[in-house]
């Protein structure tokens, strides 16, 4: 299966008040970032709070969410803290009909390398899909580094792609694309934070947050016209509240929620993530900035 390329914003998980899944909001969700051009969508991330919900509520998630894709591809987070419980969750999302699959390490920085080695060869055991290695040491607690997906993609035929949010991005982009070349698809995230690093490098694609899509659509079509005047331009109005919200996981889930419902896109910003549910300050400050760099 082809993997996932272009803008791909990872969408966040809607929950009622009382914290179950509200998937009339999440059909809303999926209908905006059709509607603002998104490539294709990645759900169940670790911005989609995917680690916070059991087997059968992601199983859930995914369904809503491939059914609303209207033919976009649709990449399915599968990160789990245990081995047993990332591949369960890859056989499912591949027998779903994901594009491809995306897992990122477990949480567990006791691991020695053989053993997150052990973890990510049984899932590409498992998966008949694209598997792509999110390296998010921010998020995880873990970082896999450069050279271990490097060796991960030379000896897993479907380790084909590779989400760089180990830091500096720029050294380690261009060290998978100098050793890999067009074997290992890159992508960026980090909110888009770096989207002209992410650009200049050459990278495939670029999973944002889901509030900020149609600005970075925008983005992402200027440079491939050739115009690096704008799409620098656009990026550095959006800086404020990249920035802002590249704090933490916490923030970057707590704000796209408290947008998305500023929007009336989503019916609640609750999150199941404590450190995504933002204080009125907090939340306020953020709405601030994002009309100032009209997002609202």
């Amino acid at each position: 299966m082809a993997g996932v390329s272009g803008i791909v914003p990872a969408i966040v998980t809607p929950f009622k008040e009382d914290e179950t899944i509200d998937h009339d909001s999440l059909r809303r969700i999926v209908a905006d970032q059709r509607a603002a051009g998104a490539d294709g969508l990645l759900t169940l991330g670790l911005a989609g709070e995917g680690i916070y919900l059991d087997l059968e509520e992601r199983a859930a998630v995914l369904d809503t969410v491939l059914a609303e894709a209207e033919g976009l591809p649709v990449l399915a987070g599968c990160t789990a803290d245990t081995t047993e419980d990332a591949c369960r969750l890859v056989a499912m999302a591949v027998a779903a009909g994901a594009a491809e699959v995306m897992v990122a390490p477990p949480r567990r920085p006791d691991w020695t390398a053989e053993e997150f080695r052990d973890h990510f060869q049984q899932i590409a055991a498992v998966s008949t899909a694209d598997v792509m290695i999110q390296d998010a040491p921010f998020a995880t607690g873990v970082e896999l580094g450069v050279e271990f997906v490097l060796d991960l993609a030379a000896s897993y035929a479907n380790v084909r792609s590779y989400k760089v949010e180990a830091l500096p991005y720029w050294t380690n982009a261009i060290r998978a694309r100098s050793v890999a070349g067009d074997k290992l698809r890159v992508l960026g995230g980090h909110a888009g934070l770096y989207m002209l690093d992410v650009l200049d490098s050459g990278a495939d694609g670029l999973i944002p947050g889901c509030d900020v899509t149609r600005p970075l659509v925008s983005i992402w079509a200027a440079y491939k016209a050739g115009d690096r005047e704008r799409a620098l331009r656009e990026h550095l109005r959006m800086l404020p509240f990249l920035v802002y919200q590249a704090q933490s996981l916490g923030v970057i889930v707590g704000g796209a929620k408290a947008v998305l419902h500023t929007r009336g896109v989503i019916a609640s910003s609750t999150a199941r993530l404590p450190a995504a549910r933002l204080d009125g300050a907090t939340r306020e400050r953020q709405l601030a900035i994002a009309r100032e760099c009209g997002l609202l």
